[in-house]
């Protein structure tokens, strides 16, 4: 199991050798090493907004889309049009 975790040796070795007390080395490996996947680990609370997002909705859609602050882009063909969100 070890080794398809990527261990070189018994992990517990390492820990469990110096009588509950890990050597000062180690110690800061392990906050540089934390400090370093913390990016990783933490999440994202705030919610990205995705600017300059663009929807195509009917002619009869588009004034309730103007009133929420989205910006008219173009008209289709097909009578359908596109907005952005600002």
């Amino acid at each position: 199991m070890n080794f398809w975790m990527g261990h070189k040796g018994d992990v517990e070795a390492i820990y469990s050798t110096n009588k509950n007390k890990l050597p000062p080395e180690l110690i800061e490996d392990m906050r540089s090493r934390y400090g370093r996947a913390s990016i990783l680990l933490t999440l994202n609370t705030e919610p990205q907004r995705q600017e300059g997002k663009q929807k195509v909705v009917t002619v009869g859609e588009l004034d309730g889309y103007l009133e929420r602050g989205w910006e008219y882009v173009a008209t289709l063909p097909d009578s359908r049009v596109v907005v952005r969100r600002v």
